[in-house]
């Protein structure tokens, strides 16, 4: 936060379903924390957070739990949302308005990673990593492994990318998708206007790094 208070939100674990996302800050660096579970988050899951530079306002993006997970505790969250969701919060996290959904209707399944981290570009540019789900494929198909080729590959349920505004959020695109098979991206500028793209590979290669 432009005053100096960490903040971080994180998922809270229940039975079979996440409940909910609670809200933590530092005003001394990190060695003490204040936790608190706004009403407003609860059934949320995949948290991504962004700071304006400018109004100091957190933006959260998240999806809503399905009600799948009940039944299928390692299915993504946010699946069934055909809608990630924008919050924002004016007072350091305590209270959070919902904005709706940032991105128009594609027909694809958009969340958030987790953990997930929006940055600022040199230029301006607000950046959040994201990933889609194909609702009509196999999200938990096992890899596979192609002896003569040597190449391994995984469900092409899923693909990593980045989502960016050049209006301070008040519209959004998304960008091309890196790699099928991907997930729970983080993203960073190396140096200025050059995006470095760090993806879960499930293919159980490691990571995928996309410049």
């Amino acid at each position: 936060m432009p005053d100096g208070t960490l903040t971080a939100v994180c998922e809270i674990p229940g039975t079979d379903v996440v409940r909910g996302l609670s809200v933590s800050r530092s005003q001394d660096g990190g060695r003490h924390w204040q936790t608190c579970e706004p009403a407003s988050l609860a059934g949320l899951s995949y948290p991504c957070l962004l700071v304006d530079p400018a109004s100091g306002d957190l933006l959260l993006f998240a999806g809503t739990v399905p009600a799948s997970l009940a039944e299928n505790p390692r299915c993504p969250a946010g699946t069934q949302d055909r809608q990630m969701h924008l919050f924002r919060s004016r007072d350091g996290g305590v209270n959070w308005v919902d904005e709706g959904c940032p991105l128009p209707e594609t027909g694809r399944f958009y969340v958030t990673q987790a953990p997930g981290r929006g940055i600022v570009l040199e230029d301006g540019t607000w950046v959040i990593p994201i990933q889609w789900f194909d609702p009509e494929a196999d999200l938990l198909a096992l890899s596979s492994y192609d002896r003569e080729s040597g190449v391994q590959t995984a469900s092409p349920a899923t693909a990593g990318s980045v989502m960016v505004s050049r209006d301070r959020g008040i519209s959004w695109q998304a960008g091309g998708w890196a790699k099928d098979g991907t997930t729970e991206g983080q993203v960073a500028e190396p140096v200025p206007g050059t995006l470095m793209l760090s993806l879960r590979d499930n293919a159980r290669t490691g990571r995928a790094v996309f410049v």
